[in-house]
Formats: C-alpha cells, structure tokens, sequence
C-alpha cells in the first residue's frame, strides 16, 4: 500500500462528510457523464472511493451491476457496502494488474491520477485502456493548475515555472487534511496543465474525445480552461 491508500484508508470515515462539500463540481461532472453515454452494458468506477458516487452514475444510466475498483483498503471495505456493486482490491497504477474484462463506461474521477505517482501515471491509463472495450469511453477529470480559482498569482507561478523551469514534478503539493479521530494526515498529489494530461493520454493509447472545463465551486461549465478543472471524454486511437 503506498501513501496515498494509507492515507484514503485513514480518511475513509470522512469521505462523505468531505464530498459533500463539492457537490456542485461533482454533480455537473456527473451530469456530462451521462449526457455523454449514449449506450454502456457495463460500467467500472476505478478509484471509486466509497463506491457512492459510483452507485449514483450507475442508476442515471440504467445499470443495476457495476464494478469498484480501489486500492484503499479502508474505502474498499466501505464499497462493499454498495447494493450491486463488485469490489476488486487492487492498484491500477501497477504494472502486474490484470483486467478483469472490458467495459463501456470507466470511470476515473475527481484527481484520482493525480494521487498516482508520477512514475506510474502512465501505466495506470495503459491499464485503464487494456479495460476498455471497443467502442467504450473513458471519463477522467484532474485538477487544472491553470485554473484561476488558485488566483491569477499562482497560475502565472506555475505557467512562469512550467515554461522556464520544466520537470515533471511541477505541480506537486502537499494536500493536509483531518480525519474522524482528529488526526492530521497528508499525502502528496499533483495538479496538473492541460498539456501535461494529453501528452500522457497519447503516450498511453487514448484520444480526447470530448473536453470540459468546469468551475470547482458553481459547478457552471467555461469556455477554456483558465475557468475550471479539466474533465475528458477519452477513447482508443
């Protein structure tokens, strides 16, 4: 288990509570998911957290069966809890993982690659494209370091750092949170540009199919990426 599942595994019990708090965000991701299926026989929820989020997706697309795949044990056990819902404990960042079968619909959401070392970012959406039936759609959204609700400050500090002092840990931060018992906990997470995602989509197989920008607070979708965080529609080349 690296650092991020101990600490989702830690956070677990506060998932829920912290959702909660980006419900507009979520909600309108959610939404342009649907709006963009237009048929899915199946559909897997790939760092599905406590499997909630996943449920709901499932039941606005007419799916009573769908599969969780998680690599926390603590939000693993609270997915099983999901009426019809399959939990598979495993990592999809590493390089032994095997794909249980091909689905139409794959979820990866809210940052969930940005919580993936950046070593291993590239596999997992090798795994995620080995999971992929033909004709299916991947839907993946990731947090825009270019957005301006960071404030225009830091968005030009990170466009200043990416075009004079590149490297690929560019976007790093330490995300510090508390969890049920009080503790504090941190994991390292990564915030990314949008040249950065399409670059690792193309080096993994994928396409763009469909882009949206989508403000972090109202949830009202933008024009262009400097008005919110980045949310992708991906297929096979």
């Amino acid at each position: 288990m690296d650092s991020s599942d101990n600490f989702y595994t830690s956070f677990s019990e506060s998932y829920a509570d912290y959702s909660s708090l980006r419900n507009n965000y979520l909600s309108a991701v959610n939404n342009f998911i649907v709006s963009e299926v237009r048929e899915g026989k199946n559909m897997v929820d790939v760092g599905g957290g406590d499997g909630k989020r996943g449920r709901e997706i499932a039941d606005s697309l007419g799916l009573k069966q769908f599969t969780i795949i998680e690599s926390s044990a603590g939000m693993a056990k609270l997915a099983r809890s999901i009426p019809n819902a399959q939990v598979i404990e495993k990592d999809i960042s590493d390089s032994s993982f095997e794909p249980d079968g091909k689905y139409d619909v794959i979820l990866c959401l809210w940052n969930v690659l940005g919580h993936i070392p950046v070593d291993r970012r590239a596999m997992a959406l090798k795994n995620l494209r080995a999971l992929l039936s033909d004709g299916g759609f991947i839907f993946l959204d990731v947090n825009n370091r270019y957005n301006l609700h960071y404030g225009l400050k830091a968005v030009i500090k990170n466009i200043g750092r990416d075009i004079f002092s590149p490297d690929k840990n560019n976007g790093d931060f330490v995300l510090n949170m508390e969890n049920k018992q009080g503790q504090k906990i941190s994991t390292i997470t990564h915030v990314f540009s949008p040249y950065e995602t399409e670059r690792l989509f193309k080096q993994a197989g994928l396409r763009v199919v469909k882009r949206a920008y989508i403000h972090y607070k109202t949830g009202q979708r933008k024009n262009n990426f400097w008005g919110g965080h980045l949310v992708y529609k991906l297929g096979k080349y």
